[in-house]
């Protein structure tokens, strides 16, 4: 098993390389603070914006020398730019400079580094974790799949079915979010998913109020943000990460399956 596990096949599909603990946060602060300080400060030139916020993303790919965070990367572009554009073309929040199909051009490359972000929390935990202390025993691959795929297509029916409900999706969105996590059994998947809705959540309540973008009224909101978006951040968070896993699981060198 192990020397298909080592195969030249997967070898030209690397892992996540192993980092210091210290190398992994620098990166992960830097392209978080970058994100941030590119969105509120250059906001009016979404070109100039995009650019600065693709820059530690990109040297972070090229550092980590991963396929498999590559594709991760890709994926959370495409899947959250498109995602955006269905909100925002049924009216449920709308951005102040809007460069096409109502999204801003740095957009798709917020969402690349959301999926950078995701994975590097997630490997981070695991190289600090050493001694394993936290429980991770990953199911097989084929159900590890199956898991992710049905929670993205669930996520998405959600999003189609509920969104006008935002107390029913944000109840939707927690639901998923643990059945994962505990089919998963994954502890640090779970504090990725509240990481994110860190992350997430300090975005929104900073851009909303300088009008960066912005929600119509809701009951069921938070300083003007939907309560179903923090609980999203979290989904997105483990999703992201869980993606990450799916692929990386034959032959990763921090996980353990059984």
């Amino acid at each position: 098993m192990r020397d298909v596990y080592n195969s030249n096949m997967l070898r030209l599909f690397p892992s996540y390389r192993k980092f210091s603990p210290l190398t992994n946060f620098v990166f992960l602060a830097t392209i978080l603070l970058t994100s941030y300080i590119a969105v509120w400060f250059f906001e009016a030139h979404p070109l100039v914006a995009a650019g600065i916020i693709a820059l530690p993303g990109i040297l972070f790919l090229l550092y980590a020398q991963s396929a498999k965070l590559l594709a991760v990367t890709l994926l959370a572009a495409l899947a959250g730019t498109a995602h955006e554009v269905f909100f925002i073309q049924e009216g449920y929040w709308w951005y102040r400079e809007a460069s096409f199909l109502g999204i801003p051009a740095y957009l798709p490359v917020i969402w690349a580094n959301i999926g950078i972000l995701s994975v590097a929390i997630y490997k981070g935990i695991l190289i600090i974790d050493r001694k394993k202390y936290l429980l991770h025993i990953l199911p097989p691959f084929p159900k590890a799949l199956g898991l992710t795929v049905s929670a993205i297509l669930a996520s998405l029916f959600g999003i189609f079915f509920l969104a006008p409900h935002p107390f029913w999706l944000m109840a939707f969105f927690l639901i998923i979010d643990i059945l994962y996590v505990y089919w998963m059994r994954s502890i640090p998947l779970a504090l990725v998913g509240i990481l994110a809705l860190g992350a997430g959540s300090t975005a929104d309540l900073i851009a909303v109020p300088l009008g960066i973008w912005q929600y119509p009224m809701s009951t069921a909101s938070f300083l003007g943000v939907p309560l179903y978006i923090f609980i999203g951040w979290d989904v997105v968070g483990i999703l992201l990460a869980g993606l990450y896993i799916t692929f990386d699981l034959l032959d990763t060198p921090v996980t353990e399956t059984r």
